[in-house]
């Protein structure tokens, strides 16, 4: 899916549970904005070699509660 607007939380910082994996639990990230954004209209799965987007991807494969239809 590619974004028109920014993410609601984009500049603002979020605590982290454990639905992201526990090496994140009760960490604090500010919110950049949606990957397709930040990286010039392309999704996180198009952006190979990208160290964030590797790193969301072994989280995807870890979560079921972390969404992987980033492709529209």
């Amino acid at each position: 899916m590619l974004h028109n607007e920014s993410h609601t939380l984009t500049g603002k910082t979020v605590h982290i549970n454990s639905i992201a994996g526990p090496e994140y639990e009760n960490q604090s990230f500010t919110i950049e904005d949606w990957a397709d954004i930040v990286w010039g209209g392309r999704a996180w799965v198009g952006m190979n070699g990208n160290p964030a987007a590797i790193n969301y991807a072994i989280r995807v494969g870890r979560s079921l509660a972390i969404p992987i239809d980033m492709m529209r």
